[in-house]
């Protein structure tokens, strides 16, 4: 089974795209802060994909995943992703440098369903 890292401060959100990842046979590591999947495990994920919002109290999902990279972990950057409703020039160049995916806030299910069958997470069906 293929498993996800959901980083998402907004309960509604974070329950939904859980159920959504859950729904594509995914198991989800859900957390509402960066900060707390950090202090818990110290150490890389050791997930497939890793879904983070943008804008969280403790840490932007952009920061957590610049942090990723520097402790060395292996996740390609494609299988990771922001979802964020707002986002700054800088944040796009950010995006843009760490190779990552973004997804506008509301996102579709399909552009998800999409962007995991392209990467090879889940298969057509």
């Amino acid at each position: 089974m293929r498993k996800a890292l959901l980083i998402e401060d907004e309960e509604s959100c974070r329950t939904m795209m859980a159920a959504i990842l859950s729904d594509y046979d995914i198991e989800v590591e859900a957390y509402q802060d960066p900060t707390l999947f950090l202090k818990k495990t110290g150490k890389c994920p050791s997930v497939d994909v890793i879904l983070t919002d943008n804008r969280m109290p403790n840490m932007t999902g952009l920061d957590f995943l610049q942090r990723i990279d520097e402790m060395g972990c292996d996740i390609p950057p494609v299988n990771r992703a922001v979802i964020s409703g707002d986002l700054t020039s800088r944040d796009l160049n950010r995006i843009k440098e760490l190779g990552i995916r973004f997804f506008h806030k509301p996102c579709s299910i399909d552009e998800i369903y999409d962007w995991l069958t392209e990467i090879g997470i889940i298969s057509e069906n």
